[in-house]
Formats: C-alpha cells, sequence, structure tokens
C-alpha cells in the first residue's frame, strides 16, 4: 500500500519550502487582539507541532487537552469533528517512520468513548456529517460512506472515478482532499501528482474535480483547470488543499496558489448548479490568503497567517460567499500555527480517543530463506503480521495492511529457552551464525489499533561441519576427526557399486571428536555420516583410501 505518510505529504512537504508558510514552533502562546465584534465563541480542534490532535474548552489554547493518547499520532490534515464536537473520525497512525510496514494505520471513528476502524487504507482525509451519524472516506478512488447508527459501510461508487489520471513512474497521482455537501449528494476531491524529477519539496500538478453521488454513474459536475502537471515548471499554479468547503450544497470555496511558494493564494467560489460548460466562478477577494474554512452554530471560520513570525487569526463571517460585506475580526491570535494544520470549530469540545474495545486481529508470519544450512551460515528472515479492515466493511474485506515492527526469537534446545533478536523492522534481516538445530518464531506486541500475535514456530537444520584424519597403524589405518556438534552417533561407509555398506560406528566426543579406531581398510570411496537427531542434521564427508 502507498503510505500515508509518503502518498499525501507531498504538499505539506512543498510548502515547507516556502520559509514565510510554515513555522515549526515548540510552544504555542496565546496574545489578546482588541475586542471585536464576533459570532458565538465555539470551541476548536486542531493539531500541534508535535502531531497530536487537541481539543479547546472555547477558543483559549491555553486550555487545550488532548484528543490522542500518547503513541498515537494524527496524520495531518486527516481528522473531522461533528458540529456538536460527539464525534470524530480521524486518520492515525502509532509510528512516524519513513517505512509504513514499520507503524500501523487506522481510520478511526469515535462517539461517546466508543472507538471503531473504518479502514486500515484510505486515500484523503474523512468527512462527518453535522450530526455525526455519517462518515464518507475515499479508498483507491472510491467514495465509501459508514453509518454510525447502523454501524455499516457502504460502497457509494465502484469505478474509482476520484482517482487522478494515471501517470508513469516516478511520479505517482492520488486524491488529497474530500468534501462532501450538506445533503451528502455532491463531492468534490482535489487530486495531485507528485514528480521528483520535477519538484523534490512537493506536488507538481492538482486539480478539482466535482461529481454527482447520488447517481450510479456519479456524473461529473465540474472540474477546474489542471494545474501545475507533471511536466511543468514548479512556479506553476496549483489548489491550495486546505480551502475546499460547500456553502449550501450547490456552492463550492475553493483557493488557487499562483505559484509552487504559495505565499499568498486567491480564493473562489463555484455553483456547480449550472452545467459543467457553464459553470461560473466567482472570485472571493475577501477571502484570499486564509485557509481553513469551517462552519459551527451558523456562523463560518476561517484562518490567516498575518505576519512573518507565524502569528495566526480567524475571522467570522454569516456567509463566505458575500462578496460585499468583509469578514468580521476574530477576538484571539495565535502564535505558532501553521498552514499545515487545520482548524475545525465545534459547539463543545471533542471527545478524546482513549482507544479500542475490539482491536485488530493480526496473523503473524516467519518466512526464512533456507530450512536446511550448513554450521555457522545464517539465514535471512522476514516477519510479518497481517490485519484486514474489521468484518463489519464488508465492502473492504479484502483490504489488508502489513505491520513489520516485531521481535525474532530464536531457540537451540526446541523452545525450552529463547533469546531474542530485534526489534525487527520491515524487510527483515539476518539471523545469528547458526551451529545447531535452531528454532524460530516472531513476534508482534500489538499496539493501539493491533492485537498482539505471534507465528508458527519454525525450525532450520544445521548439518555439522566434518574434518577427517586418515593415519597407518602398522597394516589398518585409524580414521578420525572431529565434528563441530557434540555427542551423537557418527559412520563410515564403503562405496559397494550402487549402494553403500557400512563399516565401523562411532561416537561423537563431548567435545566434538570421533575415532573409528583401527580397521582394515581396502581401497576405495569412503564417506563419513554424522547420524541426524533432534538437535542436528545429518552430514556427510567423502574420502579416498
Amino acid at each position: 500500500m502507498i503510505s500515508q505518510t509518503q502518498s499525501r505529504r507531498g504538499w505539506t512537504a512543498r510548502a515547507v519550502a516556502g520559509a514565510a508558510v510554515v513555522a515549526t514552533v515548540a510552544a504555542v502562546t496565546l496574545t489578546a487582539a482588541p475586542a471585536q465584534a464576533v459570532g458565538p465563541v465555539v470551541n476548536f480542534t486542531y493539531i500541534d507541532p508535535s502531531t497530536k490532535l487537541l481539543t479547546t474548552a472555547g477558543d483559549d489554547r491555553s486550555g487545550a487537552t488532548a484528543v490522542t493518547p500518547a503513541g498515537v499520532n494524527i496524520l495531518d490534515p486527516e481528522f473531522a469533528v461533528s458540529e456538536n464536537g460527539d464525534t470524530s473520525v480521524y486518520g492515525l497512525n502509532t509510528t512516524v517512520d519513513a517505512v509504513p510496514q514499520d507503524s500501523t494505520h487506522a481510520l478511526v471513528v469515535t462517539r461517546a468513548g466508543v472507538s471503531r476502524v473504518l479502514a486500515t487504507y484510505w486515500d484523503a482525509q474523512p468527512v462527518i456529517s453535522a450530526d455525526g451519524d455519517l462518515v464518507w472516506f475515499l479508498v483507491h478512488g472510491n467514495l465509501y460512506r459508514y453509518s454510525w447508527t447502523n454501524n455499516a459501510t457502504s460502497a457509494i461508487t465502484s469505478g474509482a472515478q476520484f482517482n487522478p489520471t494515471p501517470v508513469s513512474a516516478p511520479a505517482h497521482a492520488y486524491p488529497f482532499r474530500l468534501s462532501i455537501s450538506p445533503d451528502g449528494t455532491r463531492a468534490a476531491v482535489i487530486t495531485n501528482i507528485w514528480n521528483p524529477t520535477v519538484s523534490t519539496v512537493g506536488v507538481s500538478g492538482s486539480q478539482i474535480v466535482v461529481r454527482d453521488i447520488t447517481k450510479p454513474s456519479v456524473p461529473l459536475l465540474w472540474k477546474s483547470a489542471a494545474y501545475g502537471g507533471v511536466t511543468g515548471p514548479v512556479t506553476a499554479p496549483e489548489v491550495l488543499p486546505y480551502t475546499l468547503a460547500w456553502v449550501g450544497n450547490t456552492k463550492l470555496v475553493h483557493a488557487v496558489c499562483p505559484d509552487n511558494g504559495c505565499l499568498h493564494w486567491t480564493t473562489s467560489v463555484v455553483d456547480v448548479s449550472a452545467a459543467p460548460a457553464s459553470t461560473p466562478v466567482t472570485a472571493l477577494p475577501a477571502l484570499d490568503d486564509y485557509y481553513g474554512l469551517r462552519s459551527a452554530a451558523g456562523t463560518w471560520y476561517a484562518w490567516k497567517d498575518v505576519d512573518a513570525a507565524k502569528t495566526a487569526t480567524f475571522v467570522t463571517m454569516a456567509d463566505p460567499t458575500d462578496t460585499v460585506t468583509a469578514p468580521t475580526p476574530g477576538s484571539t491570535t495565535w502564535t505558532g500555527i501553521s498552514l499545515r494544520q487545520s482548524h475545525i470549530p465545534t459547539t463543545a469540545p471533542s471527545g478524546a480517543f482513549t482507544g479500542l474495545a475490539a482491536k485488530l486481529g493480526v496473523q503473524a508470519s516467519l518466512t526464512l530463506s533456507s530450512s536446511l544450512v550448513p554450521t555457522g551460515s545464517r539465514v535471512h528472515y522476514t516477519g510479518a503480521g497481517a490485519f484486514p479492515v474489521p468484518v463489519t466493511v464488508v465492502s473492504l474485506a479484502k483490504e489488508q495492511s502489513v505491520v513489520g515492527v516485531g521481535t525474532l526469537r530464536w531457540s537451540t534446545d526446541a523452545g525450552r529457552t529463547w533469546k531474542v533478536v530485534g526489534p525487527t523492522v520491515y524487510g527483515g534481516g539476518l539471523t545469528p551464525r547458526l551451529t545447531r538445530n535452531t528454532w524460530f518464531q516472531w513476534m508482534y506486541a500489538g499496539d493501539a489499533f493491533t492485537s498482539a500475535a505471534a507465528s508458527k514456530v519454525t525450525m532450520v537444520a544445521v548439518s555439522p561441519a566434518i574434518t577427517i584424519k586418515v593415519t597407518k597403524a602398522g597394516a589398518k589405518k585409524i580414521v578420525a576427526g572431529a565434528t563441530s556438534r557434540v555427542g551423537g552417533t557418527i559412520v563410515l561407509y564403503r562405496s559397494t557399486g550402487k549402494t553403500w555398506k557400512k563399516v565401523v560406528t562411532a561416537r561423537i566426543s563431548a567435545k566434538g571428536a570421533y575415532s573409528f579406531g583401527r580397521s582394515t581398510l581396502a581401497h576405495g570411496s569412503y564417506k563419513v555420516v554424522t547420524v541426524a537427531d533432534r538437535f542436528w542434521a545429518s552430514s556427510t564427508r567423502g574420502l579416498k583410501l
């Protein structure tokens, strides 16, 4: 699967390139602004610079509390909160890692302390209805809708209509932002193209597509210009992903950056009730350079960075599409807010994710590159745990994710005692050098979304090394030597045409030495064979006399 941190981070990485756009701030401070006439005081749910999700009690950040617990990270900007704050849905992972299989991902919905997993892979940030009952999300370009009341997910589309046009490697395209009209009839999606040969810091192409999701054919209602382009310059315009909001059921507010620096952007509204060929687009200059347009309790909120120190302020308005009445400045400015952060207003603080009552089951497996090796060899191993989406999500039953971080343990006494190699990572590694039969098991400890699991115990058989020395003792010969095993039986055989005849048997000492004693041995082909037992495989070495 394409990782959440790799596939949808392109725009964020690009934004970092504009020094005036994104700031990494260790602490957040509050500064009072002159009193203004504002709409109802609401709460805000937002992402702090350490990728934790927080919620305020009112709009005072100093009293913010955590929505996500330690060890769980929000995938910016992939979260949504119902207008009343009682239901939240968010894309989460357990570590921030360049290798996605070394952490687990889950799209989780939470209400009244109960949390459920919707998917283990998704394309873009989810959308939640005002009352919190419905959640929309994209998987491989198809739209799904989850109902909390029914605890069921249904497929809205099946033809991957929201997948961008395929591009050639190394470029890749992906849906980045989803927005659903209040009546649930229309979906708008921002799609991005990232091409490292054109820009190493972000997207190189973007477009908005709006479709009617009430009809099986999912007809196109409107499509914006294709900004940038796979082969275009990095200074080409692109869609700003953090301003995409429906005002009513037909009007979509969106923004476009004039270049990849995106220090400023223009905001417009499109009315998709007209035919696509004649869809009017109206500029909203009062909202230029604002982002995160959201509504709560009949009031709309938008954010703006007001200086190079990343002081941010918000404005309120009754109608964002009003081109005459200017928005009203908010009553608070906050230092340390960056463009990449979303701020969702709600009429009450959002509830916290405290964990899953029923975690996803994991099927652990261990693959070893060989089942029989000579003594002193190392074997490549790969440990992994596969976990599907919940069975209640029937339409996504074939979706499956893999986690590779765990622990490899090994035993040379058939599992009575164990030693540990770890932690292991996705892709595996090499075992210690093996000197006798060794039993292996890959262990997965589980995390916030998945249960602990262990693979089946697998044995690698080890054949001991043999050295041979022949000495004369009068008319007889002594065949002796050493092996890399201790104890057990060793046999001397003589070739008699097509078969081998046992000549003499000896015991291997506690130091690995053996001797067949004085024997009358005719000229010919011989072999020395150690007898396999529980702790060593058989081994053979030939000699001529």
